[in-house]
């Protein structure tokens, strides 16, 4: 080529009288190819994982009630699926999330071709009996009606929580206020548990006075001859429900009384539901 070609192209340079031959536009372009090659490269590497950095194999250890599959179709990951710690601590929560795993731990080791992940899990006791003891008022029946706890499935202790209160309100209901309900759990075999209710009923509050605002006409002995519920007297509440306080009967009570002074021409006369107060001891109340 031309030397005056390759000079006006600036690949040539005059110093003094020698010609100096050099490309700085091809030393460019080849900086600009390598830059891109690299980025290029860096980029492939960087969203590559090697095969150490994937999970290899999932196992769970420790389940009896609960089958393999079951477990492993709650969890989000599987074989092949980039390893992160994040990723694994989402598995834990997914699998307490199921309510039957009363403990989840988790292993990691490395292998050739990549993480295996081992959960070993502590399943919840499953419930082979419900049971009551010391329940004498209240037959295993009435107490059935209330149980949130169900046979052969897993122990929910919230629900154990709310069986106690539920039993503790129908004892009151009956007048028993200083009833005590303990769950007592047995470990039988295999994480089965025996579930007993221990009960202390306690006294029951009775009625020790009935009153009757407005009345003048007729006397007290004469309304309370009709009513269900009565007061307490000793020792003939000891052989009667004398004093037992029957909120079922209070509104047939009061239909009673109505028709006592209806039978005595008082045809105007109108009564209204008692008032039921609880003494400060829980053991007495007044109507």
């Amino acid at each position: 080529m031309d030397l005056a070609i390759l000079g006006s192209l600036g690949f040539v340079h005059k110093i003094g009288s020698d010609q100096v031959y050099s490309f700085p536009y091809v030393k460019i372009f080849l900086f600009l190819i390598f830059l891109v090659t690299g980025t290029l490269f860096l980029e492939r590497s960087a969203s590559a994982q090697s095969p150490e950095d994937r999970i290899y194999a999932i196992e769970v250890e420790g389940n009896q009630h609960i089958e393999l599959q079951a477990i492993l179709g709650k969890l989000s990951i599987k074989a092949g699926d980039p390893f992160s710690q994040e990723a694994i601590r989402e598995q834990i929560q997914r699998m307490y999330g199921m309510g039957f795993f009363k403990e989840v731990d988790v292993s990691t080791e490395a292998k050739a071709n990549g993480v295996l992940v081992v959960f070993r899990v502590k399943e919840k006791p499953f419930t082979v009996e419900v049971v009551f003891d010391g329940n004498d008022e209240l037959s295993d029946d009435k107490l059935n009606e209330k149980n949130t706890v169900k046979n052969q499935v897993f122990l929910d202790m919230e629900q154990v929580k709310v069986s106690v209160e539920n039993f503790r309100k129908l004892y009151q209901e009956k007048g028993f206020y200083h009833a005590r309900i303990v769950p007592i759990i047995d470990m039988v075999e295999n994480s089965q548990a025996r579930l007993t209710f221990y009960i202390e009923e306690g006294r029951q509050a009775h009625i020790r006075t009935i009153e009757f605002e407005g009345r003048n006409v007729l006397k007290k002995k004469e309304l309370l001859a009709f009513m269900a519920n009565r007061e307490y007297s000793w020792p003939w509440s000891i052989f009667s429900d004398a004093g037992i306080l029957h909120r079922d009967e209070l509104p047939n009570d009061v239909e009673r009384i109505k028709e006592v002074y209806l039978n005595k021409g008082y045809l105007d006369v109108q009564v209204g539901m008692p008032r039921v107060d609880l003494d400060e001891t829980k053991e007495w109340f007044t109507l």
